[in-house]
């Protein structure tokens, strides 16, 4: 549909009659639509100047007559056409669709060279990050029905020599991404691990399961080394932080809850209230210190982990979307609502819209230097947005 813009006149003797905006013409080299640097933010207050000899301004502005108002229209013109202007840069479409994928996308991440995902067909697909040209693929076993394992989660490995692979086997699987060469299979307790993420020394693993445990393990040889009770039910969203030092998670509980790593010991540190609903994202950002997490009602909330409970600043809401994924970089948030529906965040303010998906969007990862994000959808489609530094 193409929009044009149209200007509300008032009619004599009541109501408005609405004309062309391109109908009103240029006042000395002005244009009505000015860029949006230069389009006021304010206007003046009818009373400004009130006092003494405000009688006679007014009589000389209204003896300007119809020129001071066209001045007048024309800058409350150019604010409109300003403000729409910002508001189409805003919409921001795919950079890449990687296709492939038969069924829901439940996974993306994203190394400095590649974007791999996975999801309810049980194939890993591996992309380039700079081209989109596919790099490899390979296919989880199938069950005994012979239909595929789900892959719930991977996470790279610090520079991405090794992917972590989740999957409704009860497997985490530590496979060499160009080739899916097996190197560690780690059996989960839980049967199934819904989420896994390396530590940023490589040499651990969380993994997040049903039974609302997190469970530390050695990546030299799989073996667990710590475990600790989160959640009563299911762990819904996982993330450690960028220094290794704390991991935090959310569930159907409505609790957030963060957890201080001590060797291979996890010790409970907040449990941050909130929420009313399931916590379905969380993510670590987007200053140090703090994490931001996502509920199935579609509100979002920012934590300062050094107040705990206390450190709650409002975020953003989208009520009755469910968030589906959140993730955060240098300053940067990207939220996913509803069907499709992704928004970024510049510290607490929505700058962008990202306009591409048709349905739920479950998986969203920033490439390490936070340029490019990466979504995957329930349309199976693993999209790749530029957004800058």
């Amino acid at each position: 549909m193409i929009y044009t813009p149209t200007l509300a006149l008032p009619r004599r003797g009541g109501g408005e009659k609405r004309i062309p905006a391109s109908l009103v013409g240029e006042v000395g080299s002005r244009s009505p639509f000015l860029p949006a640097e230069e389009a006021p933010s304010c206007f003046p207050s009818p009373l400004a100047g009130e006092g003494q000899g405000a009688g006679e301004k007014r009589r000389r502005s209204r003896s300007r007559g119809p020129k001071s108002r066209s001045g007048l229209v024309l800058i409350l013109l150019a604010t409109v056409f300003s403000a729409a202007e910002v508001s189409a840069q805003a919409i921001v479409r795919p950079a890449a669709v990687l296709k492939g994928h038969e069924g829901w996308v439940n996974a993306v991440v994203v190394s400095p060279e590649y974007v791999a995902s996975g999801g309810l067909d049980g194939v890993v697909r591996i992309h380039s990050v700079k081209t989109g040209a596919a790099a490899f693929s390979w296919t989880l076993p199938k069950g005994p029905d012979g239909s595929p394992f789900v892959i719930y989660a991977l996470s790279f490995s610090p520079g991405g020599r090794h992917l972590a692979v989740a999957s409704s086997d009860g497997k985490v699987r530590i496979v060499e991404p160009l080739s899916g060469r097996e190197v560690v299979v780690i059996d989960d307790p839980s049967r199934h691990p819904y989420k896994a993420a390396y530590f940023p020394d490589g040499r651990s693993l969380a993994v997040g399961g049903i039974d609302g445990y997190i469970r530390l393990y050695r990546m030299e040889d799989g073996k667990k080394v710590g475990e600790v009770k989160a959640h009563a039910d299911a762990i819904q969203a996982m993330a450690v932080s960028a220094n290794g030092k704390t991991v935090v998670t959310g569930g159907p509980d409505t609790l957030v809850q963060v957890f201080h790593r001590f060797g291979d010991e996890l010790q409970h540190a907040h449990r941050l209230i909130g929420h009313k609903d399931t916590v379905t994202a969380v993510a670590f950002g987007p200053e140090p210190g703090e994490i931001v997490a996502g509920d199935k009602d579609g509100k979002v909330k920012r934590w300062n982990l050094a107040l705990g409970t206390g450190g709650e600043r409002p975020f953003a809401a989208q009520p009755g979307k469910p968030v589906g994924a959140v993730a955060a970089m240098k300053g940067k948030v990207a939220v996913s609502y509803g069907l499709g529906d992704i928004r970024l965040y510049t510290g607490s303010r929505e700058t962008r819209a990202l306009k591409g998906h048709a349905q739920p969007v479950g998986a969203l990862g920033f490439s390490p230097d936070g340029r490019v994000l990466v979504s995957g959808g329930r349309d199976g489609n693993v999209m790749v947005w530029k957004v800058g530094r």
